[in-house]
């Protein structure tokens, strides 16, 4: 008996460039070793590619938006970002603002982003994610966990924009979340380049096996 081929579907995974202390951006690193690769579950494959994004306000409005419609046919978005030492952290949601954090451009958004509410959530159920990384994975409390603060910077300006982006009557759609990375290195809290793209692809496969 023939067995049908499953559907392939296209996820992006976007990290930053280099700002302030950060002359490697870790989640450009992560986003590049994922880039090319390809995640098969029960339901369906999925092909892995990156996209690198500046650390400032209105380029990230002019690339991101169009991501969420034609030609593109991203079903997943999933924007990587360094933030504090510690576990790799899935955010549950974005705030509109206040951004007060300068850029790489030494500016500041004219008040709040746009037209929208005040948070967007992502419609990814990242706890039953967590759960299933601790039964699948082995996940433990230093690897991965819940996070409910993006930061209100570039990272957090990303995540509202591509949650408002996605339910737009126009757009694809796509299921959005984003994911925080600690700083690389083997200090107290930081993690290697090899188990940092190795949680992230992990909790790749927990979104779209669960979404």
């Amino acid at each position: 008996m023939t067995q049908s081929k499953k559907p392939v579907e296209n996820a992006l995974v976007t990290g930053f460039a280099p700002f302030g202390p950060h002359n490697i951006n870790p989640s450009w690193e992560v986003a590049k070793l994922l880039s090319g690769t390809t995640m098969t579950t029960d339901k369906q494959s999925v092909l892995i590619s990156s996209l690198l994004l500046p650390v400032e306000y209105q380029p990230v409005v002019d690339i991101v938006s169009p991501l969420h419609r034609e030609p593109h046919q991203y079903k997943y978005i999933f924007h990587i970002g360094v933030g504090l030492d510690g576990p790799v952290e899935m955010e549950t949601l974005a705030r509109n603002g206040p951004y007060q954090k300068v850029d790489n451009r030494n500016e500041i958004p004219d008040g709040n982003y746009t037209k929208g509410p005040d948070t967007l959530y992502t419609k990814v159920d990242v706890e039953k994610v967590l759960e299933w990384g601790k039964k699948e994975k082995k996940w433990d409390a230093e690897d991965v966990r819940v996070c409910a603060d993006a930061g209100l910077y570039l990272c957090e300006w990303t995540f509202y924009l591509s949650l408002r982006e996605s339910q737009e009557k126009d757009t694809k759609h796509a299921t959005v979340l984003f994911i925080h990375v600690p700083t690389m290195g083997d200090g107290k809290g930081q993690k290697s380049l090899q188990k940092m793209t190795e949680l992230v692809r992990e909790i790749i496969e927990g979104v779209i096996s669960h979404t």
